[in-house]
């Protein structure tokens, strides 16, 4: 038994040594940091489901490998294809080549290509073709002019013409978008060392560049099925889930308070609305410059600029409140919209309907209760003669009454830039007003946007849809000088429908465009902008810093997204009221949803703004829900466990066999090694207790 110690000592020793020069697959090992070099600054693109299919990328569980090919010319793609010698390939794009066309030839060669990898475009100009990832018609299928009956197919105009779909199909290989500059010219700098074919077109000999990416999803085929399997995993010893339905929070504000003791009469109530999010292909890279935070940045200086005129709409007898609204999750269906939409109608907007308490809750908002509702949804300018567009659904009853009186308001309040009825003929244009309308045609809505017919933005729902998009540098930037306009405009709007025949002696609506400037950044260039770090330094927000805007994206049912919560501390900060309390007790009181309370720049402010669920109804409250119903948003997200890019020296296949073979002899004299020395301890090692007789004490 004791000839057994010294042998396996030796064997611990030689196998901690082995793990140390042979483990390439510890990740944190020095040896795997010297085979491997990490792409920092890579998205992921990942998956997600619905009620039938499954759209987006996954690797294998592992991940994918091949060698790295720069696909900037048709040769190249050919190299891949049907040429290269080395295949499984990974591919390297640019923008300009990331288009539906390319992807299906690669995706159709999937037994060579492994994986795709888009590059950060090589220089500062924007595609002139453009470049969306979405649908021509963005949420094809829901909203008032997309849905089918018996007697015709849904119609659906082609809003977003650079729109390819790329985000709606499913991929057989990861692709991962690398941003950096550094990251990029490692890459391009690894593919033309050693992979670049000869002058003469013959490929290089091994070792090649090759890359790994990593974003295996748990979760596949549709939400039905990712849904049964959280609920099977429920009930394990370890619970978990493979998939997260899309949601995050609805922001919304009044301009003064109200409780339920005292409802909104029908036709008193302005809403004036906008979307919170965006999207891309990519996880955390969804800009949304022009596609949501010019309307974000025009509805939180509404709330500003319309702040004084809360004693005039206590005294008006014309309009009872009026309502701030962001929406969340819009491009998956409009999630947001259609979950208030709902609400409304089971009476539980913004807080269910209360019997004893009632006088402590907000009044309850129905869609009888709208006067009108005022949408504003991409804004920015790209010459001085651009102009705004207020969008209708001309087949209602409003159109000929209510839009034609906004129509002269806008009008008579009209700043630099001018607003103008829509020509096309398309109709509304995707929006959250396509939620109310479905439910009701004759809803008394408009959109504002910067388009007449299909969209300016050609870069909507992508990663380049960023400031350098919106022509945004400063105060003096066309896009913040026309939203002031617009939003100055609406807000003189707003007052004289508050006010009635009646015309304000002195008006406090005026042209802002720090205002705008302010908010605008915050979403654009960088959240550690003034407004924000005045909102989040002065409450308990604990965020990451971040150089580049937080994304827009919209979060999963389980979490709320840093965006959403700083854009209600905005909304509140702008709407609520300096109350003089300590910070101790700015605090809301216990079963009073009335007001909520912030404490900002050392100030306690009593406000109206909060946050209500962004989650379809389909999830969050109706049991047993026909998932092909098609009523609802039912998208979902995968769960992963990591998204990584590593690039490393690849030897060739004669080289891996010569390296496995040396290993298995290594493993196989180790082995009989270890069985000598076992066989053989007691004269390899003799004890030194041999002859020595202890002395006892006496």
């Amino acid at each position: 038994m004791n000839s057994f110690y010294p042998a396996f000592l030796f064997l611990t020793i030689f196998s901690w040594l082995s793990s140390e020069v042979i483990g390439v697959n510890d990740r944190d090992s020095l040896v795997s940091q010297r085979i491997y070099q990490v792409i920092t600054n890579d998205f992921a693109c990942f998956r997600r489901m619905n009620a039938t299919h499954q759209i987006g990328c996954s690797s294998k569980n592992g991940g994918n490998v091949g060698v790295i090919h720069l696909a900037d010319s048709q040769a190249n793609i050919d190299w891949i294809v049907n040429k290269g010698s080395h295949a499984p390939y990974i591919a390297l794009l640019y923008v300009e080549s990331f288009t539906s066309e390319i992807l299906g030839l690669l995706q159709s060669s999937s037994n060579r290509v492994n994986g795709v990898i888009l590059l950060k475009r090589n220089d500062t100009s924007l595609p002139v073709s453009g470049y969306s990832p979405d649908l021509q018609c963005p949420n094809k299928g829901f909203g008032f002019y997309t849905r089918k009956t018996d007697t015709e197919e849904s119609v659906c105009p082609k809003w977003n013409e650079p729109g390819e779909g790329i985000l709606y199909q499913d991929w057989d290989f990861p692709i991962f978008y690398v941003s950096s500059d550094n990251s990029t010219k490692y890459l391009l700098d690894c593919y033309t060392t050693y992979n670049e074919p000869h002058s003469d077109g013959t490929p290089r000999d091994w070792p090649l560049c090759a890359a790994e990416l990593d974003s295996f999803m748990f979760s596949a085929v549709d939400t039905p099925t990712c849904m049964r399997r959280n609920k099977l995993n429920e009930v394990s010893i370890s619970p978990s889930r493979v998939c997260d339905p899309l949601g995050d929070a609805n922001v919304w504000s009044t301009l003064i308070p109200s409780n339920q003791t005292k409802p909104h009469k029908n036709d008193s109530v302005i809403v004036i609305a906008a979307r919170l999010d965006a999207s891309s292909m990519f996880d955390q890279n969804s800009p949304g410059a022009d596609t949501a935070a010019t309307g974000i940045t025009a509805v939180l200086a509404l709330v500003k600029q319309l702040a004084p005129l809360k004693s005039l709409l206590q005294k008006s007898s014309n309009i009872s409140n009026v309502y701030f609204i962001l929406f969340n999750g819009e491009s998956f269906d409009y999630i947001g919209s259609s979950r208030i939409v709902y609400d409304m109608k089971n009476d539980k907007f913004p807080f269910p309907a209360q019997n004893d308490t009632a006088a402590s809750f907000p009044a309850l908002l129905q869609m009888k209760h709208i006067k009108y509702y005022i949408e504003l949804n991409q804004l920015a300018l790209n010459t001085m003669l651009d102009s705004y567009y207020v969008h209708v659904n001309s087949n209602s009853s409003f159109y000929s009454t209510g839009y034609q009186t906004l129509m002269k308001t806008f009008g008579f309040h009209r700043f630099s830039i001018p607003l103008f009825e829509p020509t096309h003929g398309m109709g509304v244009p995707p929006s959250s007003l396509q939620s109310f309308l479905a439910e009701d045609s004759d809803f008394p809505g408009v959109v504002i946007t910067n388009h007449d017919g299909q969209y300016r933005n050609k870069f909507y729902n992508s990663i380049l849809d960023d400031v350098e998009n919106i022509g945004y540098e400063n105060v003096t930037s066309l896009t913040v000088t026309g939203i002031a306009s617009l939003v100055a405009t609406v807000a003189k709007a707003v007052e004289e429908l508050i006010e009635g025949e009646k015309r304000p002696f002195a008006s406090p609506i005026k042209l802002e465009p720090e205002l705008v400037d302010d908010i605008l950044q915050c979403y654009v260039k960088s959240p550690k902008c003034q407004l924000f770090q005045t909102v989040k330094n002065s409450s308990k927000l604990v965020f990451k810093d971040h150089d580049l805007p937080y994304p827009l994206y919209v979060a999963v049912k389980r979490e709320i997204n840093p965006q959403t919560i700083l854009t209600n501390y905005v909304m509140s900060y702008y709407q609520g009221l300096e109350v003089n309390v300590t910070k101790d007790n700015c605090h809301r009181k216990d079963g009073v949803k009335i007001f909520e309370y912030i404490w900002v720049d050392e100030r306690c402010y009593e406000t109206t703004s909060s946050m209500t669920p962004a989650v379809s109804p389909a999830f969050d409250d109706i049991d047993n829900y026909p998932w092909m119903s098609g009523r609802y948003s039912t998208w979902t997200e995968s769960i992963w466990s990591k998204l990584s890019v590593r690039i490393f020296l690849q030897p060739s296949k004669t080289h891996e066999i010569i390296t496995l073979v040396s290993g298995i002899l290594v493993f196989g004299v180790s082995i009989v090694l270890f069985s000598w020395i076992n066989n053989n301890a007691d004269n390899l090692f003799k004890s030194r207790y041999i002859g020595y007789t202890p002395v006892l004490p006496h």
